[in-house]
């Protein structure tokens, strides 16, 4: 029966790349990939999730064997949606909705096409899981988005300033602590609710 290890060994081949050049693609090193390709160790959760991601592989197929390889191309927002909750995030839909401050049932909704998310939803989606904007409404780059990738978003969407931008790089480079402290002193001088 094929392990895991073998299924890495087979989509590595298949894809006709080095051990050296697919460990550089997820970062992890080429003894890493020897090593998961011989099943003597096991990759951690996120190496899969980042082979699944980088090589657009099946989940199931990659850690049980089950399915094709290869993932089916999400061509609607409806598909991405669902592959980024069941694939990626390994989410149920009420969980999902949770984190997005929606009911699952409209998770099932969106994903059953019954319904479109409003562009509201997938802000809150792209923000929460720090999803690429351009994929998830059209398809377009890579499915996660940089750090920074996040503030221009910012900046975009709120037509910052360029001084406005570099407030908020200052903020989010303190510690727990700072940010806590300059938040309470925000709160004194303007009220709790900014006001």
């Amino acid at each position: 029966m094929q392990q895991i290890g073998d299924r890495i060994h087979s989509l590595r081949k298949g894809l006709g790349i080095s051990q050296g050049e697919f460990g550089s693609k997820i970062g992890i090193k080429k003894s890493s990939v020897s090593s998961m390709e011989k099943n003597k160790s096991n990759p951690s959760t996120q190496t899969i999730k980042l082979i699944c991601v980088e090589f657009n592989v099946n989940y199931d197929w990659l850690v049980n064997g089950v399915g094709d390889i290869f993932i089916k191309n999400n061509n609607s927002i409806h598909e991405r949606i669902k592959y980024l909750r069941k694939d990626i995030l390994h989410l149920t839909q009420i969980d999902f909705g949770k984190r997005i401050g929606i009911a699952g049932t409209t998770v099932t909704g969106w994903e059953k096409r019954n319904m479109n998310p409003s562009e509201t939803a997938l802000k809150t989606i792209c923000y929460e899981f720090n999803v690429n904007y351009d994929w998830l409404v059209d398809g377009d780059g890579d499915i996660f988005i940089e750090n920074n990738d996040s503030i221009e978003l910012l900046k975009k969407d709120y037509d910052l300033e360029d001084n406005e931008v570099k407030a908020i790089k200052a903020f989010l480079n303190l510690n727990k602590v700072e940010r806590k402290v300059l938040v309470y002193y925000l709160e004194k001088a303007f009220g709790k609710d900014g006001q």
